[in-house]
């Protein structure tokens, strides 16, 4: 697959051109994968990234005996390249260059049994590293229910890497153990590692060669609680402990998380939490959460359900969060003292009710800039049709008010539908000032009311069409803005338009246009 890419830059620099091929191939023995960038000669900075837009890697291999890996990329300063090739079950001969630098590596295999895998083994290392001699081995055996592990590599004759392993394992009981003694550099990097697990708990340590020691204590009971804590030097630096209760049945999901930590000033973290974090770093927190799903009620949507989060910092409310829909109406309250602060928020916790009766109405009231509240309502009336209407107020002043109400007449003879709009707005609020007053080619207002109605005449036909009449009327704060008319239901038939904001668009000082058509059945059209 080879992708041709060609992106002309607006700032002028001129044209940028590329291509990116890909390429999987099977010849004789070997599989070949390639990935290859190439970027045309071009003086501006590029989009795509100079990083990658001229580079190549190539992985090939018999998946037997042989495997190569080329990774070539100027702007990087990258020419590397890995060759391996192997006997099976006993040697492989490693080589990797990246332009000067050389690794040129054999290894030995010996009592090594891939079918049979006992812990008793030796490999053989010889070879040079950046043109020094490196020798060394690594070895397993095994003493009883005791598995060891050893390897030893030198370097320019010197001390490299020397590594000691004892691993105790029992399967049945589900325990593993290993202790690694360590020296790197003829020992001036050394220590001790402590890899254990039992009784579900892990525990990793690392004791270095002046007796410090870091420590990771991991503790699970799969589904109900985890325990986690770090040390350093025997001294706690920090837990974090969670429990989790949970009730799955047909009629109610039901959660419980409570989560506990704990932080030492003298950890890493709590130093860069106050450094970093803006609202600072704790001794203690604590986490209660609480979910609860009647799955056999429903609201219009989803099933009724509770939330509730409480969280603590070193024993002060932090946040307190209640999201319910089974009760009427539904409740929402954030109680968040630090972020309010932070934020410029003066109450004390934001509130918001949803009163929702359903296919009937809505009502929502929030404590937010200056108090929201939003009343939405629809019902069927006297006329066949139905009456619907918005409402928004901050601050206790309407914002805007919006109300539909539809007639409709459907029978043998005729069919009629007939909308009533109005929208009252204020002109502080957000809809009038960022959008209605913002206007282009239509009047601004504060109110516009209207009247639209379609009628459909089912016994008498023109020439294909049953006769029919479409009129409208809109007024904006008391004025006329637009007329229409268009019927077939008398004679002649009439197009009239009265709307002087849009027509004046077309022809400067217009108001109105008007056709009539007069059309006798098949003699004439006028």
């Amino acid at each position: 697959m080879v992708v041709h890419y060609s992106m002309v830059h607006s700032d002028g620099d001129g044209e940028e051109k590329g291509e990116l091929m890909v390429e999987r191939k099977h010849t004789g023995d070997l599989w070949t994968t390639t990935l290859k960038t190439t970027a045309g000669a071009f003086s501006g900075k590029t989009l795509i990234p100079a990083a990658i837009n001229n580079m190549e890697v190539k992985l090939e291999s018999d998946r037997k005996t042989k495997f190569h890996a080329k990774y070539v990329n100027p702007t990087k300063n990258r020419d590397i390249h890995i060759d391996v090739d192997r006997v099976p079950g006993k040697s492989a001969h490693v080589v990797i260059t990246n332009g000067a630098r050389k690794h040129d590596l054999t290894f030995k295999v010996g009592d090594l049994n891939f079918k049979n895998m006992d812990g008793v083994f030796n490999i053989a290392i010889d070879g040079t590293s950046l043109g020094e001699p490196v020798h060394g081995k690594i070895s397993g055996s095994k003493n009883g229910d005791v598995n060891v592990v050893q390897m030893e590599l030198e370097k320019g004759n010197k001390k490299f890497i020397q590594i000691d392993t004892k691993i105790k394992k029992n399967l049945a009981a589900m325990s593993f153990e290993a202790r690694t003694k360590y020296a790197i550099l003829g020992g001036k990097i050394a220590g001790k590692v402590l890899i254990k697990l039992a009784d579900n708990v892990l525990t990793l340590k690392n004791t270095d060669g002046e007796s410090n020691s870091i420590e990771l204590i991991v503790k699970v009971a799969l589904g109900e609680s985890l325990h986690i804590e770090g040390k350093k030097n025997g001294e706690s630096m920090w837990t974090y402990d969670t429990k989790r209760t949970t009730k799955r049945t047909g009629d109610v999901f039901e959660l419980t998380l409570d989560t506990e930590m704990t932080l030492s000033e003298k950890s890493k973290i709590s130093k860069f939490l106050n450094k970093n974090y803006p609202y600072g770093a704790f001794k203690t927190r604590s986490n209660k959460i609480h979910i609860f799903v009647d799955k056999k009620n429903r609201n219009k949507l989803a099933p009724k359900f509770k939330v509730d989060v409480h969280l603590q910092k070193d024993g002060a409310k932090a946040v307190d969060l209640t999201a319910d829909t089974t009760v009427s109406p539904y409740v929402f309250k954030l109680t968040a003292p630090n972020f309010f602060t932070r934020w410029g928020i003066q109450q004390s916790s934001i509130d918001i009710t949803a009163d929702h009766q359903i296919g009937k109405s809505l009502v929502i009231d929030a404590n937010i800039l200056g108090g929201l509240h939003l009343e939405a309502k629809r019902g069927d009336n006297a006329k066949n049709g139905r009456d619907v209407s918005l409402l928004v107020k901050k601050g206790g002043v309407q914002m805007f008010k919006v109300t539909w109400s539809t007639e409709k007449v459907n029978n043998a003879n005729e069919f009629k539908f007939i909308l009533h709009d109005k929208l009252e707005v204020n002109p502080e609020s957000i809809l009038f000032k960022n959008i209605i007053s913002q206007y282009k080619f239509l009047t601004p207002f504060n109110t516009r009311s209207g009247e639209f109605e379609f009628y459909v005449n089912k016994v008498d036909k023109n020439v294909v069409l049953n006769k029919f009449y479409a009129k409208g009327v809109v007024m904006k704060d008391g004025n006329k803005a637009l007329e229409l008319l268009m019927t077939t239901n008398e004679q002649p038939y009439k197009f009239e338009l009265f709307a002087p904001a849009l027509l004046g668009n077309i022809k400067p000082g217009m108001t109105e246009a008007k056709i009539s058509v007069a059309h006798n059945l098949g003699q004439s059209w006028r």
